[in-house]
């Protein structure tokens, strides 16, 4: 599979998880997503510039304007799974390091950082809300709620909420395989 073709795979991935939390047709929902929504512009860009096809300049280019427009220092040799959710698009940090995996929203205000070595590792469909910050190597839990304002220093198991600086493990909820 080519660079670009990949990049668009990412791309129809994300688009899917905007228009699912949408109750707009399609092709109105892509015009006022293309015109007035950040954090999809932004990855737009951000995945056609980890191509690093014969366009990248160009790309490079776009990344950065949006990247500075809105206030996102994500990385474009990051590690971001498909289906990525920037609720607001606006004031997130993301060390390189990182790892995102598929299905993740990330509020405003988040802060995934490290001082020395690897930065977070995020499973599929995690949810973290606005001013959370990540601090270090510590890994998130598939389907886990990292609540407004924590600051996650240890690790947090699957299915969980986490609240508090430092953030602790309040609820632990395990899907039922029978239903």
């Amino acid at each position: 599979m080519s660079l670009y073709s990949q990049a668009v795979r990412l791309i129809k991935a994300d688009f899917h998880r905007y228009h699912s939390l949408s109750k707009q047709g399609k092709w109105r929902f892509l015009i006022r997503l293309l015109i007035h929504d950040s954090g999809f512009k932004f990855l737009i860009w951000f995945r056609l510039t980890a191509a690093k096809g014969p366009l990248f300049l160009f790309n490079w280019l776009m990344y950065m304007h949006y990247s500075r427009k809105y206030h996102i220092i994500l990385p474009y040799h990051t590690k971001v799974g498909g289906g990525i959710y920037l609720g607001h698009g606006m004031c997130i940090v993301v060390n390189p390091t990182a790892t995102i995996g598929n299905n993740v929203s990330i509020s405003q205000f988040v802060n995934i950082g490290s001082n020395k070595g690897h930065a977070a590792v995020i499973e599929d469909g995690v949810y973290l809300a606005p001013h959370v910050c990540l601090v270090e190597n510590v890994r998130i839990g598939s389907n886990s709620v990292i609540g407004a304002g924590a600051v996650v220093t240890k690790d947090i198991p699957p299915f969980s909420v986490a609240v508090g600086v430092p953030a602790k493990v309040v609820k632990s909820v395990r899907k039922n395989e029978n239903s």
